[in-house]
């Protein structure tokens, strides 16, 4: 079993770390627009 299991757990990571990113940069971009939107209108 313990043979077996580190190749689903890298996978298992992989798609945890691909989940987890995908929220945090699209959250950025959006922060990013904000300022921008914020700055220009000052």
């Amino acid at each position: 079993m313990l043979f077996i299991l580190p190749s689903y757990v890298f996978l298992l990571d992989i798609i945890i770390i691909l989940l987890l990113t995908c929220p945090i940069s699209s959250q950025l971009r959006l922060k990013n627009r904000i300022e921008e939107n914020s700055m220009k209108d000052i």
